[in-house]
């Protein structure tokens, strides 16, 4: 009978919180340890170095032309693995947010200073013409639609002219997608290459480009069979597109897309 009473008690908590707070800062207050450490199985320095380790592969390339004097934002910094790989690319001024203070926490005990805790609307209201690139990486998914054309509207206006949109979400054409859009309770809106252009040409940016995300593995012998694999079965997974009397013509099969857009001049 105790027991019971103390069970509804703690769910009777629970829900009030819940009811003064919402669903997001019940999931975000402690989105490390309750999520990103639970899937990765990496405390939090070794998460976030691997993650750099991987932003750093990953878009090196498209950050080549980008000046290292640039102001750049990380909106959704998560745990400051962006901003430590462009770091250590050179960049010079860089900043991050998130809602979570968990995560600012962890970055700033890893030495990522540069963050705060802020709601990225009205951070962004604020600081109108300011960066010369803004950076969402896995945040785009975890807004709605209303939300998420109101934010990316605030981004242009923070962007200067000839800024620059670096994003990376699920693909939703990927096999198998669901591992990655349905495994955090957080994700609202979901792309492929064709809505994630749509949507940035409407609100308003230019040259939208869209990328096939990293994929590799360790040690280097799996890698090569990985990519043997991948390789065959790319084949089979057009083909069978094929069959549905639908071109792969620009398809990408990668389960993240890495998108790039510029502001007007």
């Amino acid at each position: 009978m105790n027991s019971g009473s103390k069970d509804f008690h703690l769910n009777s908590r629970l829900l009030s919180y819940f009811s003064a707070m919402g669903y997001r800062d019940l999931l975000y207050e402690r989105y490390h340890s309750r999520h990103t450490s639970q899937h990765s199985g990496l405390d939090a320095r070794a998460l976030q170095s691997s993650e750099a380790q991987h932003f750093q592969r990953e878009w090196g390339p498209i950050l080549q032309d980008l000046d290292r004097n640039a102001h750049l934002l990380d909106v959704g910094c998560g745990n400051g693995s962006l901003i430590r790989a462009l770091k250590h690319m050179g960049f010079q001024h860089t900043y991050g947010i998130d809602v979570s203070e968990e995560q600012i926490q962890i970055a700033r005990q890893s030495g990522i200073v540069e963050v705060e805790k802020a709601d990225a609307i009205k951070f962004l209201n604020d600081r109108s013409g300011q960066f010369d690139a803004v950076f969402c990486m896995d945040l785009v998914e975890h807004l709605t639609k209303s939300e998420l054309v109101e934010l990316l509207l605030m981004v242009l206006k923070a962007l200067k002219p000839k800024g620059r949109l670096y994003l990376r979400t699920p693909n939703m054409d990927s096999p198998w997608p669901h591992l990655y859009a349905s495994g955090d309770f957080t994700h609202e809106t979901l792309f492929n290459t064709t809505s994630i252009r749509q949507l940035l040409l409407s609100t308003g940016y230019h040259e939208v480009g869209v990328y096939p995300s990293l994929m590799q593995v360790t040690p280097w012998w799996k890698e090569i069979a990985r990519r043997l694999i991948y390789g065959h079965l790319s084949i089979r997974w057009r083909l069978e597109l094929f069959a549905t009397a639908r071109s792969s013509r620009g398809l990408i099969l990668t389960p993240n897309l890495l998108v790039r857009a510029r502001t007007p001049a």
